[in-house]
């Protein structure tokens, strides 16, 4: 007989994924857009393996790949960390189908290890995806042995298992420390930022008062493996022969896991019953009706849903946050000079600073890409989507609504770094037009995009928002496949040297053009339903 925290879990993962309703169903409309979200997701993936099999050789190149088995756990486990604690605890509580749940002869030990053994699964496959290409270059550089293989395969299964319950344990304090509060849902984002935000800010001044003058790979592996994720550290050590290392990372990572379930078990039902209540009334204040037109109304609607759960929230402006906190960090520790310099004094000739303007535009690019609210806005809907279908509004109208408030963050914060820049790198007149103009153009275009991928492929039978908003199709595919063009623009824009405007004028352009034909080809033509409404 299964574990009913195993049976649980395959449960919450095959609905999680749309794999159970795609098994079972015979639409072959559903299955070809499955099929055409698969190979996309596919494309990134092999995107992604290409990119960490360059960085490998890298280190193979500096003769350092003893390093990398750290480097790779240390940056697939900071990776986990920082999603898992962008997504907090809403896995855990105020799920739709926790009455359901709990009415099972199943214990509440058994409900949270099964939720988070589907997030430990999700989190392994990224974390497979990282760490198998670069142990492969690793066995072919550094030789093949039973006992490394062993260590590496060991650290992989268990890597996952620390950041995610620190990540998770952060996200059920700020749950549990907000649920009486009014609008809890935006004071545990803000927590949540602001722990995110000040372990960004910690990192970038530990890089940046390290003693290592270089910015070669081995500066980089030492920062991450002993500064930025100590435990990495002991993998270093396993793999040069201390068997004791991989115990004590393997016992620390399940340790871990296993006091947050028995910790949080106590207080679920507690938490989850504060959740679901209502918040404290307020006193009621006379105010004037205020007339606005029906597209305005629309944008607030979907800006106070978006800060009505903190799990939308945090998720959907994760790019526009990390925007924020890298201006930040360029005005305080202006690292375009600190980079020219360090080269300069390499290279034993003074750099143009511009060199890393494109670059840094590449950056802004990345972390504007990651800011699309508009990729769940339908999903969220849920089965309150029968208003938006019977409203006397044109469909574009609403679906550009839900455009709207992902370019209102993702835009301004865009531009705001790109000013910083700019203002940095003492940039030409054309040079500011372009890191103005493409990056807007861009924030456009992934609003945009993510509107018509989640019209697309809606996910209106979801249990908890997590995976509403993690696990759909729309966000994967912007995720993941977003990164293909906006990492090509950074690595091209890095070897173009002061050609580097090039990559990013055909991103534009290419945004630009998918702007017009989204428009042209979706929002003036889309219908809310392909038929009449059933009653």
């Amino acid at each position: 007989m299964k574990a009913k925290w195993l049976l649980l879990a395959k449960i919450q993962f095959l609905g999680a994924f749309g794999l159970n309703k795609l098994r079972h169903t015979d639409d072959a409309r559903l299955k070809r857009r499955a099929g055409w979200a698969a190979a996309a997701i596919v494309l990134a993936f092999a995107v992604i393996v290409f990119y960490v099999v360059v960085i490998s050789l890298l280190f193979a190149e500096q003769g350092i790949v003893s390093a990398l088995p750290a480097f790779m756990i240390a940056a697939s486990s900071a990776i986990v960390f920082i999603f898992s604690l962008i997504r907090g605890s809403s896995m855990l509580f105020a799920a739709k189908d926790y009455d359901a749940v709990m009415s099972l002869p199943v214990k509440k030990s058994d409900v949270i290890l099964s939720r988070l053994f589907t997030a430990y699964i999700s989190n392994l496959l990224f974390a497979l995806v990282v760490c198998v290409p670069a142990s492969v270059v690793y066995f072919i550089t550094a030789g093949f042995s039973v006992y490394r293989f062993f260590v590496i395969l060991v650290s992989v299964l268990f890597s996952p298992l620390l950041p995610l319950t620190l990540a998770t344990a952060l996200g059920t304090v700020f749950t549990a420390v907000f649920a009486r509060f009014k609008h809890k849902a935006l004071w545990q984002s803000l927590a949540g930022i602001l722990a995110l935000a000040a372990i960004l800010i910690a990192s970038f001044a530990i890089s940046y008062t390290s003693n290592s003058a270089s910015a070669d790979m081995n500066a980089v592996a030492d920062f991450m493996a002993k500064k930025m994720y100590p435990p990495a550290a002991l993998v270093s050590l396993a793999t040069g022969g201390k068997v004791w290392a991989i115990l004590a990372f393997a016992g620390a990572n399940a340790t871990a896991y296993a006091l947050f379930v028995a910790c949080v078990s106590p207080f679920y039902t507690k938490i989850n019953a504060l959740l679901a209540a209502k918040s404290a009334g307020a006193a009621y204040n006379e105010k004037q009706i205020r007339v606005a037109s029906a597209f305005g109304a629309l944008v607030k609607k979907e800006m106070k849903r978006l800060f009505s759960s903190a799990a939308y929230l945090m998720n959907s402006l994760t790019g526009a946050l990390f925007l924020l906190i890298m201006a930040v960090a360029f005005l305080i520790f202006d690292p375009i000079q600190l980079l020219n310099e360090v080269i300069a004094a390499q290279a034993g000739a003074e750099l143009s600073a511009d060199l890393f303007l494109y670059p840094c535009a590449a950056f802004a690019l990345l972390f504007a890409g990651m800011t699309f609210p508009s990729a769940s806005s339908i999903t969220m809907e849920g089965k309150s989507r029968w208003i938006m279908c019977s409203l006397p509004i044109p469909a574009k109208t609403i679906f550009t609504a839900k455009s709207l408030v992902g370019f209102l963050f993702s835009a301004p914060f865009a531009l705001f770094f790109s000013v910083v820049v700019c203002a940095q790198s003492n940039a030409a007149a054309p040079q500011w037009i372009l890191l103005l103009l493409v990056p807007t153009v861009y924030c456009a275009f992934i609003s945009m995009a993510g509107t018509f991928l989640n019209y697309k492929f809606p996910k209106y039978d979801w249990t908890n928002e997590t995976s509403a908003i993690k696990n759909s199709v729309p966000v994967l595919i912007l995720s993941l496949g977003g990164m293909v063009p906006e990492i090509a623009v950074l690595v091209l824009s890095f070897m173009l040297g002061q050609n580097g405007f090039i990559p990013l004028l055909v991103l534009g352009g290419a945004a630009l053009a998918g702007c017009f034909a989204l428009w042209f080809g979706f929002f003036r033509r889309a219908r809310l339903f392909d038929s009449p409404p059933s009653a």
